[in-house]
């Protein structure tokens, strides 16, 4: 039995076969039920031809069967002219990965004087005037379609030919589930990241073992260990390391020998715990085998018209269990995100659409939970659903000024991906307001939920801006320091971020140093004023954050000058950038101290006898 739905087929074989709407009686095991929306269409036969069939002990047997064979390189002796309704390649060849010379127009004509076959197309080649030779396509031999009109469309060459050929054939396949034991203790895998320690030291092993310690280091988030590879052992998972060209090993988790990743604790941070894998798991593995071809003497393939058919189920032990029918994708496990059967179909305008229903495991980067339909049209990928997110251990959603809720809610989320770039946006479940929105495209990044922030990569506008830091005022000092790499980092004073700490000796002589010998001065800011008389020149409104107004500060040559060199910010090659001001009036601590003693002194001797 074949069913037969926009070209695709699959082929059922059974004695007994059933069309009707309600579930047959008294079936033989091995029957086939074509759920229809009919009762007057009840089918049931066997033994009707008397061809003879394959040896039912041999999983494979030859056949004779005639294919079609594209006329791939044939040339017909054709002419007449072709008028293109859209654009096409002129090519120096008949084939796409020919060189292109140019391209049709709509409404281009030409005079052809054959045609040829080749990369399922049908093209017209005819003569230049310097006498090369150009070949244009003009239909689409799978479809039928032609790219236009062609004035002797009747000369069109024959798209294939028959040819018989003798095939192997296997038996019949069937799908088969099993589950397989993963034991990982004592076997490595391969993963990368860094580990350290916010304090204490690391113990370096030259195996995976706690007897085979070499010695300790010290493993800081500014100077993290490198691994390659973990692996379970002796009560411990172990990070992989290459040390000075040999391998060696650190504990980075406790391990109480338990299965799965509940029984691990990390001895320190991890960058890469989404890659951790259970010491011991149990798989469902789908596979296809080959069972012998069974089908007796005198069955019989028919072709059916399956538009009113809801449902294929087989009876096998005693019950009816459903098939696959219908483009329909079996649910799946792809690297832990389970996938119910979705429906691959096309739509209107040519379409193609699916739903989907996946659960992501909460051990992934941000996992989600959602369920909705993918589409593909008119040259964009959208993907729509309602969508569960996880945060610190909760599953919830997040309500229109961005805060996590863990209740049984969700949130609208699109995705829309075209040559223009990639939006995202999150909704409320009800699609009635929205929570936040980015769009990604070469120029940068933009995010948004009513106030925008954008980061961009324009040549003529590199730049970060956030209109919600602007709008989020405080009366609190600065804490953000930009480094010579361009890293922005949070400035910290407390004791907790400081090692070797010490006075500083020579912090009188500096301050009066930067009293006496440093003056402040004025200028224009370079960059800025550039910037303003290029945007007049071209033509275009300057940037209203150009400030042409005069700057007052210090220069930091001056303070180098000055021997005050410590206080003075420099790149990454060395080279003199700016001054470090939070830092630079400290100096006026030991000279304020310093004045006030000498007036105390001052005071003293001023005081009558």
């Amino acid at each position: 039995m074949t069913d037969d739905i926009n070209q695709v087929k699959k082929t059922y074989f059974a004695d007994d076969v059933y069309f009707q709407p309600d579930t047959p009686a008294s079936p033989s095991d091995g029957s086939i039920w074509f759920k229809t929306s009919a009762k007057s269409n009840w089918l049931n036969w066997r033994n009707d031809d008397n061809d003879s069939a394959p040896d039912p002990s041999e999983e494979t047997h030859t056949e004779v069967i005639d294919v079609q064979v594209p006329n791939d390189g044939i040339i017909a002796n054709a002419s007449g002219s072709f008028t293109w309704n859209g654009q096409q390649p002129i090519a120096t060849s008949p084939s796409l990965a020919a060189h292109v010379s140019a391209y049709t127009y709509n409404g281009l004509s030409a005079t052809y004087k054959g045609k040829t076959i080749a990369d399922g197309l049908l093209w017209v080649f005819y003569t230049n005037y310097n006498g090369s030779t150009s070949y244009v396509p003009v239909k689409d031999l799978k479809s039928g379609k032609r790219f236009g009109t062609d004035s002797n469309a009747g000369s069109d060459p024959a798209a294939y030919h028959t040819e018989q050929q003798t095939i192997t054939v296997g038996g019949n396949t069937k799908d088969v589930t099993h589950t397989e034991t993963v034991d990982r203790t004592g076997q490595e895998w391969n993963i990368s990241g860094k580990f350290y320690k916010s304090s204490g030291s690391t113990g370096i092993y030259t195996a995976p073992h706690q007897a085979n310690k070499s010695y300790n280091i010290s493993a800081t988030s500014g100077n993290p260990l490198y691994y390659y590879g973990k692996i379970y052992s002796d009560s411990w998972l172990w990070i992989v390391i290459s040390s000075g060209g040999s391998t060696v090993y650190a504990p980075a988790y406790n391990w109480n020998g338990g299965d799965d990743l509940s029984s691990i604790s990390a001895l320190g941070v991890d960058t890469n715990t989404a890659g951790n894998l259970p010491a011991r798991e149990t798989k469902i593995v789908h596979e296809t085998v080959t069972v012998p071809d069974t089908r007796a003497d005198n069955d019989t393939q028919l072709e059916i018209d399956t538009s009113d058919v809801s449902a294929v189920s087989e009876y096998k032990d005693g019950s009816w269990s459903d098939i696959p029918y219908q483009k329909q994708v079996i649910g799946a496990s792809l690297m832990g995100a389970s996938i119910d059967s979705p429906l691959i179909s096309l739509g209107n305008d040519g379409a193609l659409w699916s739903s989907y229903s996946y659960s992501q495991l909460p051990t992934w980067f941000k996992p989600i939970q959602s369920i909705g339909t993918i589409a593909m049209a008119k040259g964009e990928l959208v993907v729509t659903g309602q969508t569960k997110h996880y945060e610190n251990g909760q599953w919830g959603y997040y309500d229109t000024d961005q805060t996590f809720t863990t209740a049984d809610d969700t949130n609208y989320t699109t995705t829309v991906i075209n040559a223009g770039g990639i939006k995202n946006e999150i909704q409320t479940s009800d699609r009635n307001n929205l929570v936040a929105r980015s769009f990604l495209d070469g120029n940068g990044l933009t995010l948004t939920n009513g106030e925008r922030g954008n980061i961009t990569n324009n040549i003529s506008n590199k730049q970060f801006l956030s209109n919600t830091i602007y709008n989020t005022t405080t009366g609190d000092g600065a804490n953000v320091n930009i480094s010579a790499n361009g890293v922005v980092q949070r400035s910290t004073s407390a004791t907790k971020y400081k090692l070797d700490i010490t006075n500083y000796e020579e912090s009188l002589k500096k301050g009066y140093d930067l009293i006496q010998k440093i003056n402040p001065k004025m200028w224009f800011d370079k960059g800025q004023v550039e910037d303003y008389a290029r945007s007049l020149t071209d033509g275009q409104t300057p940037n209203p954050d150009d400030n042409l107004n005069r700057i007052h500060g210090l220069i930091a040559e001056d303070l180098e000058n000055a021997g005050i060199d410590e206080f003075i910010t420099r790149g990454a090659d060395g080279e003199i950038e700016g001054i470090d001001y939070a830092k630079l009036w400290t100096l006026l601590i030991p000279v304020c101290k310093d004045l006030d003693s000498r007036l105390k002194k001052l005071e003293d001797k001023s005081k009558p006898e």
